[in-house]
């Protein structure tokens, strides 16, 4: 349920401090230990206020800085194309997040993370027993259902295309950090879900509107610093580091707003 589950206070994890919804510091627990030492009250110590906030596309940034870009400036074109793309496969030109997020936590430094997702070398190594089975997997739907396997088997089947593949695909640098990683996937199906979707599209935007959204191949964008977005498969990353050598990655996949489930 994504409604009616605020808290009334945020709390620390740490040594449990407590703040109120505007960040005044609330309670302390122990105050004793402060008495002549720190001043509770000194606005110091409240919760740090974002200087300014945005909304694109319906995802919400926050900035500790008062100066500084806009946020479409500062997204630029190439961080503005990975929000674009998710929203506009969406008949109704939203998507909404789909619960739970996913957490894992990894021994690594948290650029190896982001660097890794524009390496195009290692997924036809790393990840081909995946596209393996899922070819064979594609194989099996189709002989028994006589009918194209959903568009989440190619996906994974697109693991094991061979190096020249892989080796064709573009990395496009922008302004600010963002990077892209041109789509490997072929994203027009024939299977029943994808053909919903496209009379959906078509119904909302016009054939022409339709085939630009459906052209648009766009397999990893990196928005600087923290976030990997990957629009063909709704699904955002965000990227804490922990530690140097501790990352923490969240997980979160989208529903595309009116379009067929599948």
């Amino acid at each position: 349920n994504l409604q009616g589950n605020v808290p009334k206070v945020f709390r620390c994890p740490y040594h449990a401090w407590q703040f109120n919804m505007d960040g005044s510091l609330r309670n302390v627990p122990m105050k004793q230990g402060y008495e002549g030492i720190v001043d509770l009250a000194d606005p110091e110590l409240q919760m740090k206020r974002t200087e300014r906030q945005a909304a694109y596309r319906g995802f919400v940034f926050a900035s500790l800085s008062h100066d500084g870009a806009g946020l479409e400036e500062w997204l630029g074109k190439g961080g503005r194309g990975a929000f674009d793309d998710i929203c506009n496969r969406s008949p109704e030109g939203e998507c909404e997040i789909v619960m739970n997020c996913f957490r894992v936590i990894q021994h690594s430094n948290w650029k190896i993370f982001l660097e890794n997702q524009l390496d195009a070398v290692h997924p036809s190594i790393t990840h081909h027993s995946t596209g393996d089975a899922a070819k064979e997997e594609q194989r099996i739907f189709k002989q028994r259902k006589g009918e194209e396997p959903p568009i989440g088997y190619q996906f994974l089947a697109d693991f094991s295309l061979p190096y020249e593949k892989w080796d064709s695909l573009d990395t496009i640098g922008y302004p600010n950090g963002h990077t892209v990683l041109a789509g490997y996937m072929g994203l027009r199906p024939r299977d029943p879900v994808t053909i919903a979707h496209e009379e959906v599209l078509r119904d909302a935007y016009g054939v022409e509107g339709m085939e630009k959204i459906l052209s648009t191949n766009v397999h990893h964008v990196l928005v600087y610093p923290c976030l990997s977005v990957q629009p063909p498969l709704q699904q955002l990353r965000a990227v804490r580091p922990l530690g140097a050598n501790k990352t923490l990655t969240e997980i979160w996949h989208f529903r595309l707003k009116g379009a067929p489930k599948g």
